[in-house]
């Protein structure tokens, strides 16, 4: 885990910028999120305590199934399109194993609106994820 930069707990990021920490609304994995070159990539962080030891099970490639699921990329590709709007990426799930493409928005500067999807935007699922705030590392990384 020495790979992650940690500098992303003490600073702010600007109102407009997609890079930190964000927790997902529906489970609490936490992704760090961080601009790399023209585009963003996101890898998780933290998951909560009963799952802190998963590994990729349902990855396509055998090979890659019994690699740990922190550290894992899951955002990767996205580009900024105007202020505030990320295009063009793909994300990775691990409870199914599939890559959908990938777009993302800010609603505001503290929630990120990340949607996955086949083909069109229209046939996909929607991801919330609230910046995450805290003083110490959540859950599983304490």
């Amino acid at each position: 885990m020495a790979a992650f930069s940690f500098s992303s707990l003490s600073e702010s990021a600007p109102t407009d910028s997609i890079d930190g920490l964000w927790m997902l609304e529906q489970d609490h994995t936490v992704i760090e999120i961080q601009t790399k070159g023209d585009s963003v990539e996101g890898v998780i962080f933290s998951r909560p305590a009963g799952k802190k030891n998963e590994v990729d099970k349902f990855n396509p490639t055998p090979e890659l199934r019994n690699r740990s699921i922190l550290g894992l990329r899951v955002l990767e590709n996205l580009k900024n399109t105007k202020v505030g709007y990320w295009k063009g990426g793909r994300i990775y799930d691990p409870d199914s194993g599939s890559f959908y493409s990938a777009q993302a928005r800010l609603k505001d500067s503290e929630t990120l609106i990340v949607r996955g999807y086949i083909a069109i935007p229209l046939f996909g699922r929607t991801a919330v994820l609230k910046r995450y705030q805290g003083k110490s590392l959540p859950l599983s990384l304490e």
